[in-house]
């Protein structure tokens, strides 16, 4: 006869048992973390992306860095983003006048220089569009790989939608929506980036499709797929647009929480 004896718990305390077990390694995680510059960034989501054939795991990060949201991946209307790039285009203009010809600067100059009313191109954009404007809403996905040193650095990724606000969010599911999507293969000191991947709908529309979409007062999910063509752009000729000579395919899937974009 065996000298070992089986040990039966009632199944009530075992099930309460592996319930306080899970809970206690719930509670006792640590949320991952990435550094980028001096600042660490809590990790909100993840990209997996194919870009010209090559494999790239990224994430969707949280905190000091990303404007006032604290947040690399929002949503909120175009209203509000042409408002906070009005506020934000002095500092735009500072950056893009160190970094372009004389030239070039001069061009910017005429479509974002200074208006009485703050930026001529926003405020006729709200002039003669902005009913239009102000009823839609936008996604941004912004992802950065553990490689990357600083925000539009190397390696990293930006998803953008935009779709009618009288739209409910849950029936954008499992529909192909055009989206705007960037890749910065290799940054700069400054805002703009050296060497960039950018999506043209007139050379070849890129899509998002969602399986999930959900938008909160304090949070929201984004989970689904992207594909497309991404044409070189770089800042030295910036004005000449996309390089639709040199184009590459990219395509993954994401999964992240949203951020309302204050």
């Amino acid at each position: 006869m065996s000298i070992y004896k089986k040990c039966y718990l009632p199944s009530f305390l075992l099930t309460t048992f592996v319930a306080f077990i899970a809970l206690f390694a719930a509670s006792t995680a640590t949320a991952k973390t990435i550094k980028i510059g001096s600042n660490s960034h809590k990790v909100i989501g993840t990209v997996n992306a194919s870009i010209d054939g090559k494999k790239y795991q990224m994430y969707t990060l949280e905190g000091k860095g990303f404007g006032d949201d604290g947040s690399s991946a929002v949503w909120g209307t175009i209203e509000a983003a042409m408002d906070k790039m009005s506020d934000q285009m002095p500092d735009i203009m500072d950056s893009l006048t160190e970094q372009l010809t004389p030239e070039q600067q001069e061009q910017i100059k005429k479509l974002f220089g200074n208006s009485e009313n703050g930026n001529p191109l926003l405020d006729a954009m709200k002039a003669f569009g902005g009913a239009a404007i102000m009823d839609n809403v936008n996604v941004e996905i912004y992802a950065l790989s553990e490689k990357t040193k600083k925000i539009m650095g190397d390696d990293s990724l930006s998803i953008s939608v935009t779709f009618n606000a009288d739209e409910d969010p849950s029936s954008k599911v499992g529909e192909s929506i055009s989206a705007d999507i960037t890749y910065v293969k290799t940054g700069s000191e400054g805002m703009m980036p050296e060497v960039f991947y950018v999506s043209d709908e007139d050379h070849k529309m890129t899509t998002v499709k969602f399986k999930e979409l959900t938008f909160g007062e304090t949070s929201g999910n984004a989970k689904g797929s992207f594909e497309g063509e991404l044409c070189r752009m770089e800042r030295a000729t910036m004005m000449q647009g996309p390089n639709f000579n040199d184009c590459i395919e990219v395509s993954g899937t994401f999964d992240t929480k949203l951020k309302p974009q204050k």
